[in-house]
């Protein structure tokens, strides 16, 4: 037989892969583009944030893998990020709480 998969068809197969368990992951949308490098906004002493420049991994499910840029723990802005600048102070709310 000549084991041609054609429109339609399906077909079934084992992938084999890595599973890492220990990862840092950020949520997509966390993400800000600049000077053609992925940063996110990290939360530090005083609530000022400090933008931090990525090295990603491998995106799913609206998150992406952190190699390199931010450690466990470190906290991010998720929220109006677009509009900060390295250095700006926060306030930090609830989740879903909009800013005043």
């Amino acid at each position: 037989p000549q084991n041609i998969l054609k429109a339609g068809m399906f077909a079934k197969a084992d992938i084999a892969g890595q599973v890492r368990t220990k990862i840092v992951a950020v949520p997509e949308s966390s993400l800000v583009l600049r000077e053609d490098q992925k940063t996110v906004f990290v939360v530090a002493e005083g609530n000022k944030v400090v933008q931090k420049v990525l090295k990603l991994g491998d995106a799913a499910g609206g998150w992406v893998e952190v190699l390199d840029g931010v450690k466990e723990g470190e906290q991010i802005v998720i929220a109006g990020q677009h509009k900060l600048k390295d250095g700006a102070s926060i306030r930090i709310g609830a989740p879903g709480e909009a800013s005043k």
